[in-house]
């Protein structure tokens, strides 16, 4: 063989072997770059985790040690997989384990169960709510039945939130309204798995009951109210109990025309007991009192002469639309309480005469406007009666 052949064969020789090493080279130092894969974010509302490569081609895991799956996941920004987790059971604590292609060295997580022993109460008397066996969670969630949106409050009776969510249940108690509850979860990382969301309860707002039937008598200038009702007191700011059929001074002052003569709204319900609520309020409108009706001759609201040793009494105005009363007494004792005391209607301007017998004189005779009762159904409102006046018959 010549010596250029020989140049030759020893070159190709050379060639192959560099060409053989360089693979071994450049898996070295994959080898030397990999580390062993590591535990991200755990995410248990989303129910993903978040494995970190960490220069690994593969990521595997198991849950026995012994078979091992491919991790078949869309990597994030950060170029982590983004592991569903869904899968994993709720009812006991399970562990998993993972490793890389290169760097083959098993670390673990333990994705804690379920919290199955939360429970709410709810006290429909007084709105409160008892939680139980909250474990580590620091808030709860709520939201309504009929949607998926969550609402994160804390445990803190004061706080804001809590506070919050105390008056939003408040407004649900108009109808009955159901609301489901879980502890708040926490996001886990690295060896701190954080913990789920606990088993969801469901608690049922009942609604309060129906406002009382409030109606005013306007013969009488009484509310029929009861002991088992309360109404706001303004000046006190506060609810206060009510006496059986309370009249329109006591729960309405403002309204009569000796006083400041304004339209006043009476707030009253039924109070709460040990095992109900209070209801819903009842708000009753009491119109300003009109004025006195004038006594005078023929021109008047009023008038009166005596005729043959009898009163004559005559409303010159008095119609079916346009009602005045009047009341006697006999004996000439002042009007104490208007509720005690018999009125009769006068709807037309004819003459009334009495005789001596019939109304003496000394006697009293008290007039007014009458009142109107309220007829939601007909559109008809309320009126009070007039504050009344008086004349002594002395023929």
């Amino acid at each position: 063989m010549n010596k250029r052949l020989m140049i030759l064969l020893f070159g190709i020789m050379i060639f192959m072997i560099v060409g053989l090493e360089s693979p071994k080279e450049i898996l070295a130092d994959t080898e030397e770059t990999a580390k062993t894969v590591t535990i991200g974010t755990i995410n248990y509302d989303t129910l993903t985790m978040n494995i970190q490569k960490n220069d690994n081609t593969i990521v595997y895991y198991s849950l026995d040690k012994k078979t091992w799956y491919e991790v078949e996941a869309a990597c994030n920004a950060d170029d982590e997989y983004v592991m569903d987790i869904s899968w994993v059971s709720v009812s006991s604590s399970t562990s998993v384990y993972f490793k890389g292609n290169i760097a083959k060295t098993i670390v673990s997580v333990v994705i804690p169960a379920q919290n199955t022993s939360f429970k709410v109460t709810f006290n429909k008397a007084d709105g409160d709510f008892t939680f139980e066996n909250i474990g580590d969670s620091a808030t709860f969630q709520w939201r309504n039945s009929t949607d998926y949106t969550w609402h994160t409050v804390s445990y803190e009776m004061d706080s804001d939130s809590y506070l919050e969510f105390l008056t939003m249940m408040d407004t649900y108690r108009f109808s009955t309204t159901k609301i489901i509850l879980r502890t708040s979860s926490k996001d886990g990382y690295g060896d701190d798995a954080g913990f789920r969301s606990s088993k969801e309860a469901t608690v049922t707002i009942t609604a309060r009951s129906s406002a009382p039937s409030i109606k005013v008598n306007i013969k009488t200038m009484v509310l029929n109210t009861t002991t088992s009702m309360e109404y706001y007191n303004t000046k006190q700011g506060a609810w206060v109990e009510c006496d059986k059929n309370m009249t329109i001074e006591e729960l309405a002052p403002e309204s009569l025309y000796e006083n400041e003569d304004v339209a006043t709204t009476v707030l009253i319900r039924k109070a709460a007991t040990d095992s109900n609520p209070y209801s819903k309020t009842a708000a009753i409108i009491i119109p300003a009192q009109r004025q006195t009706p004038v006594i005078g001759d023929s021109t008047k609201d009023v008038t009166y002469y005596y005729e043959d040793g009898k009163l004559v009494l005559q409303f010159p105005s008095a119609s079916s639309t346009n009602i005045y009363e009047y009341a006697i007494s006999e004996d000439g004792t002042d009007l104490e309480d208007v509720s005690s005391i018999t009125w009769k209607a006068i709807k037309a301007s004819s003459l009334k005469k009495f005789s001596v017998n019939s109304v003496p004189n000394g006697a009293v005779i008290y007039v007014r406007k009458a009142g109107t009762t309220e007829n939601a159904s007909k559109s008809i409102a309320l009126v009070l009666p007039s504050q009344y006046t008086s004349f002594t018959v002395n023929r």
